[in-house]
């Protein structure tokens, strides 16, 4: 099931994919195959728009995995989904997680930026600026770093911080 599930993957056919991995989760005593089965259920299911499912294998993998960097990229989806689906508390609460107990992931490199996004959402401009310095400082190649730089300059110029915004 395993391997049935990542030739349907490499076809992009997310359905029978999904169930392949399903399958393969449920049947599999070695805990390796399990975790890597759930977190590409987890894939299967984002690109299928399930995003309960995607977040059921997630929690899963978040709570019981022992894989770290399994767990980190799971985290981290959580994060995004949460944040995607309009539940910013939630979201902050994983990638809070993510900077902290998985800080040697490669996945958390990316935290500080997720965090500044929660705290916009939530409304506290302060906080998401100071994550945003935070990313900007510490992160020079990233996909989000040109979102990050508009973000703090924005922001900084709403703090009247209008050198600190001419400098992003």
């Amino acid at each position: 099931a395993y391997w049935e599930g990542h030739g349907r993957y490499a076809r992009q056919d997310w359905r029978g994919a999904a169930e392949a991995f399903e399958r393969q989760s449920r049947l599999t005593e070695e805990q390796a195959y399990r975790d890597r089965a759930l977190f590409y259920l987890g894939a299967c299911s984002e690109q299928l728009e399930d995003w309960s499912r995607a977040e059921d294998a997630y929690s899963i993998l978040e709570s019981e995995s022992r894989d770290y960097e399994i767990s980190a990229r799971a985290v981290s989806r959580l994060g995004q989904i949460r944040l995607a689906d309009n539940r910013p508390d939630e979201a902050l609460t994983a990638f809070n997680r993510l900077a902290f107990d998985f800080s040697g992931s490669e996945f958390s490199r990316d935290a500080d930026y997720w965090i500044a996004e929660c705290q916009r959402r939530l409304g506290r401009d302060s906080s998401a600026l100071d994550s945003y310095r935070n990313f900007l400082t510490g992160v020079y190649s990233s996909d989000y770093r040109s979102r990050a730089l508009l973000e703090a300059a924005r922001l900084s110029a709403a703090a009247g911080e209008d050198q600190e915004a001419l400098a992003y």
